[in-house]
């Protein structure tokens, strides 16, 4: 099949807003392959996750099939951005749900074996008593309570967005008191 035209885009896209099922699944069917291949390569080949990359995307185009511009480039192309997007967004919620099961522990050991100071106990127990009683609060519920970031939220009376916050400058504080104490 060639490619449709800008008009015939226009055309189809009226017609499917007009609820004409024949004219969607033309500008689905004409897209589906692209789009799939799109979700798979950016979701790294997870077949899982690039099936409900797809599912968002279409459910995307769906709703927003009005704002879709055949004038600026062609269906497919324009759900294969949505479906982009769409991976990007499920790497990133992603990589947060990793970073946020990541233990504590397991982050300040790192960060203790790499400095490795002679008196590692004592420099801990410096590092500890300088940091702010809200840091000592959320990196304890963390990682000595394994708390989990909803739980912690709950705790503080705060979003999990802003715990993830807190705990990433407890963190950095930490780390960077570690890396001062190496260094007396």
């Amino acid at each position: 099949m060639s490619p449709r035209t800008p008009v015939e885009d226009m055309q189809l896209r009226a017609a499917a807003l007009r609820g004409d099922e024949a004219a969607w699944t033309a500008l689905v069917e004409a897209s589906f392959d692209v789009v799939w291949a799109t979700a798979r390569r950016h979701v790294r080949g997870d077949r899982g996750l690039a099936e409900e990359v797809v599912q968002e995307a279409w459910m995307t185009a769906v709703k927003k099939l009005a704002r879709f511009d055949p004038a600026r480039g062609p269906f497919a192309a324009w759900v294969c951005g949505l479906a982009r997007q769409h991976a990007r967004n499920a790497r990133r919620k992603a990589a947060r749900a990793e970073l946020r099961e990541r233990p504590l522990h397991t982050e300040l050991a790192e960060v203790v074996h790499a400095a490795a100071p002679t008196s590692s106990a004592e420099a801990l127990a410096r590092i500890w008593s300088a940091l702010p009683e809200r840091d000592q609060r959320v990196l304890r519920a963390r990682f000595e309570e394994q708390r989990s970031i909803a739980e912690i939220a709950a705790l503080f009376s705060a979003s999990e967005k802003a715990i993830e916050s807190l705990l990433a400058r407890a963190r950095e504080r930490f780390r960077r008191l570690w890396i001062r104490e190496e260094h007396r």
